[in-house]
């Protein structure tokens, strides 16, 4: 799709694009359209981080968006990046009704707060403001964390969405970062506690 020719230099003006290493692997700015036949100018092609959508390209087939709401002191002094990987962890209280049919041990932990790892090896694919722009697209600018974006096979969606959901139960979605993101080969995102995810789908539902 690039090609080459020779050009009068009158036509060299501005930012015209004379490298192809400036084009390739680059992507065509959203309000831009290059028509055939055109020179590349710099305004024009941009680097897959600075599309407003880019993390659309990035997660795997099969896979669902989640979005989680989070702030300076939950990112840990916005110190988590794109490309970082993540553990999910949930709190919340271990509510029952007295007229439940319950173990003497499960009646014990009537009350108490749960705290565990729920999935673990997330990637974080985006870390966005509150306007939906990204953190880190521009260092100079200091940009307070809104949202971190990553992505969850549809199962594991279903079950992070329904936790956020249990307002009764006070539950707390929380993001602890790793340091799989060093490793040569990081480890497959994994639900890690099948007693939260049974408890999780025994006190709520998902219809169709």
């Amino acid at each position: 799709m690039i090609g080459t020719r020779e050009v009068p230099p009158s036509m060299i003006k501005g930012d015209v694009i004379l490298n192809k290493g400036e084009i390739i692997d680059k992507y065509a700015s959203v309000d831009t359209v290059i028509p055939a036949g055109s020179l590349f100018y710099k305004r024009a092609v941009v680097e897959k981080e600075q599309l407003p959508a880019n993390i659309i390209l990035e997660y795997p087939k099969g896979y669902v968006l989640y979005n989680l709401a989070v702030n300076t002191n939950s990112t840990y002094g916005n110190s988590v990046y794109p490309g970082n990987y993540i553990d999910i962890w949930l709190k919340a209280v271990y509510k029952v009704s007295d007229e439940a049919n319950l173990s003497a041990e499960e009646r014990q932990r009537a009350d108490q707060i749960m705290y565990g790892k729920l999935i673990s090896n997330v990637q974080v694919l985006a870390v966005k403001d509150s306007n939906g722009e990204a953190v880190f697209q521009n260092l100079d600018e200091h940009k307070t964390p809104s949202m971190i974006v990553f992505a969850l096979p549809e199962e594991y969606f279903v079950l992070l969405r329904k936790a956020s959901y249990m307002r009764t139960y006070d539950t707390v979605i929380e993001l602890v970062p790793t340091n799989e993101s060093l490793k040569d080969e990081p480890g497959n995102l994994e639900l890690s506690s099948d007693q939260l995810m049974e408890w999780i789908n025994n006190h709520t539902y998902w219809t169709d």
